[in-house]
């Protein structure tokens, strides 16, 4: 098997621009999850550059670390309804390339790229994804999530 026969296609994937705000990448986020018939709810947003190349993502780790920090402290606000009007004015505020996750070059395969390979480079810098590419294009992602799966499903099939 190879990288192009496990990965979610990019056309499935919430995916927006770099220099949209973090309100983009959730709404994107929540359209996409609506319109998917996956087996799964996506719980990552995409980002690609001005060349629709794919250079990172936003999972809410990404989202939550940027709303909070040394912004909120215990004092900060009075009440939950003043800190949840500071967070929406946050979001539409700040673009996702300075919260994404950037992805470094190990994180990228060829679509022709064998599974074991695949396998390989996710244990090996524990990541979650990897994205396949074709050419200089973009095509889709491999879950780290989705490569366990057949893993497991191999390995029962094999002790069984």
């Amino acid at each position: 098997m190879k990288a192009s026969d496990l990965m979610i296609p990019l056309a499935k994937c919430a995916k927006i621009a770099e220099d949209r705000t973090i309100y983009d990448a959730l709404m994107m986020l929540e359209a996409t999850r609506q319109r998917s018939s996956l087996d799964y709810r996506p719980r990552v947003v995409f980002v690609h550059d001005s060349k629709f190349k794919v250079v990172g993502c936003i999972r809410p780790i990404e989202v939550v670390n940027a709303l909070g920090g040394e912004t909120f402290t215990e004092k900060s606000y009075p009440s939950w309804r003043d800190m949840m009007y500071r967070i929406a004015e946050m979001i539409h505020a700040i673009p996702a390339k300075n919260i994404m996750y950037r992805f470094s070059e190990k994180e990228y395969v060829s679509e022709d790229t064998p599974l074991e390979e695949v396998f390989s480079r996710i244990i090996s810098g524990s990541y979650l994804h990897m994205v396949v590419t074709s050419g200089e294009a973009t095509i889709g992602v491999i879950r780290l999530s989705d490569l366990f799966g057949l893993v497991w499903k191999e390995a029962k099939r094999l002790s069984g």
